[in-house]
């Protein structure tokens, strides 16, 4: 029993040890990650931009980050905006089969809709399109713990103003991450990179 505590604080303690020794990939292997991989998943800054090619691991890293958070942090509220329903159900399907592929983590599931993960410990992961009718509005107004938008590239700056505030007034450290592939010298990717 003491070693499976152990393994747990490790897990909770270490982002990147928790995805090489708690999830496993489409044919039950663990992972193995790669450098650019390990960096963006042992990052602790509050604000944190990703500008990445095609075939990346980005979902599977966003993915990994969110569950992470959902299973270690009591009552974590954890929000995913994507611009599309296709693009926000191939991300919600990533966080489904990392879930489903680890029996530890599955067992702290209670919840597992398609667009939304309940936990155990109360924490939720839930799973929006950032545009189109109706769909943002229960993210604005609600409080954040972690605020995850991706394929921001697509996400209208006026949308990206009124999302933001989310993010005020939370209990401990709340995060903001963005990540996606600029199409062009404008936007807030474009930005938010140049700040950095």
């Amino acid at each position: 029993m003491t070693n499976f505590k152990d393994f747990l604080k490790k897990c909770k303690a270490d982002r990147c040890y928790f995805a090489e020794h708690l999830l496993y990939d489409e044919e039950g292997s663990k992972y193995k990650l790669e450098s650019h991989q390990s960096e963006m998943i042992a990052c602790d800054d509050n604000f944190q931009v990703y500008f990445l090619g095609r075939r990346m691991g980005k979902s599977f890293i966003l993915a990994t980050l969110c569950l992470h958070e959902a299973l270690f942090r009591k009552y974590a509220k954890i929000f995913i905006l994507s611009p599309t329903e296709n693009q926000a159900k191939e991300l919600a399907e990533t966080i489904t089969g990392l879930i489903e592929r680890s029996q530890l983590v599955l067992n702290e599931v209670t919840t597992n809709n398609v667009l939304e993960k309940k936990f155990r410990n109360g924490s939720r992961i839930v799973i929006r399109t950032s545009g189109g009718k109706g769909n943002v509005s229960s993210v604005i107004g609600s409080g954040a713990n972690l605020l995850v938008i991706d394929e921001i590239q697509d996400v209208g700056d006026e949308l990206i103003n009124k999302i933001l505030p989310v993010l005020r007034g939370q209990k401990g450290k709340s995060k903001f991450i963005v990540a996606g592939t600029p199409r062009n010298k404008s936007g807030f990717l474009f930005e938010s990179l140049n700040k950095q």
